[in-house]
């Protein structure tokens, strides 16, 4: 029963996230200036409604409760330590603590790089099929369609290498 409320209460509160930050982000582009058109590619743009909307939609709640389950695993094993050590953890546990916020402060800038690489490797992905839809036609009638494959499978292993990098 317990699970089934908080099934609930996390769907709602994730449909009302992914609503306001789809608003948000609709509001944004609406109001940009022509200019932001003029040197942000669409990809870009598709690329940022489609991975915001992802990261809400499907890896929010997971995260959450991951990170609840963490930190209560966390406390509970810190705490059981303490009490049968009788209180002698305390003290390496100061540096211990303070070694971690190092490495995690480290890895989080690291992280928030590779994020970046990823998604701007995807923006080419979203361009190319956007164009290519647009202008199936003019390539067929050219003849040119080995060579928009060629350029759209180079996107995507490029995406791909740097999608690996984040895993």
């Amino acid at each position: 029963v317990g699970l089934g409320f908080r099934g609930i209460f996390l769907a709602k509160h994730r449909l009302h996230a992914s609503k306001k930050i789809h608003d948000g982000i609709t509001a944004a582009i609406l109001r940009a200036p022509v200019a932001f058109f003029d040197v942000t590619p669409i990809g870009r743009v598709l690329n940022r409604f489609a991975a915001d909307m992802d990261k809400v939609d499907l890896e929010l709640t997971q995260t959450i409760s991951q990170g609840i389950s963490t930190t209560s695993n966390v406390l509970g094993a810190i705490g059981a330590i303490i009490v049968s050590t009788k209180g002698t953890f305390i003290v390496p546990l100061i540096p211990l603590g303070y070694m971690y916020y190092i490495v995690q402060k480290w890895f989080r800038k690291t992280s928030t790089e590779l994020q970046r690489v990823t998604s701007v490797a995807n923006s080419p992905i979203f361009a190319d099929f956007s164009q290519t839809l647009s202008g199936t036609s003019t390539i067929r009638a050219y003849g040119v369609q080995n060579g928009f494959f060629e350029k759209c499978m180079q996107s995507f292993d490029n995406m791909n290498a740097s999608y690996i990098l984040v895993q």
